[in-house]
């Protein structure tokens, strides 16, 4: 029984001393290339500095018609049928303008 406990012993080690051997020159980390990772950076900040104020002034488009609606009634709604609401347009783009200098001013933050 102790022949056979110290053959596999035996047989485990010559085998992870193969591995050892097979896997030496091997390098253990790859440097990542700084340059890609600095030009995605750069391309996620380009694009979140446009997306994020398209997507809020979207969704305040949508919305402003029911805040309008709720802090001045009915009368203040200008909706004609098949026009534009100017005043849901104008409050989309000064939201996005908004949303634009909070996104500048977390870019700023964070370098």
């Amino acid at each position: 029984r102790r022949f056979r406990q110290r053959m596999e012993r035996l047989r485990l080690k010559h085998e992870e001393t193969k591995y050892v051997k097979l896997t030496n020159n091997l390098q253990k980390e790859v440097q990542d290339d700084i340059t890609a990772k600095s030009m995605t950076y750069a391309a996620s900040v380009g694009l979140n500095m446009i997306v994020a104020p398209l997507s809020f002034g979207c969704f305040m488009y949508f919305f402003a018609g029911g805040v309008f609606d709720y802090f001045f009634g009915e009368e203040f709604s200008s909706r004609t049928t098949g026009g534009t609401d100017i005043k849901r347009v104008i409050v989309a783009v000064i939201s996005g303008v908004v949303m634009l200098f909070i996104e500048m001013t977390l870019f700023v933050i964070r370098t």
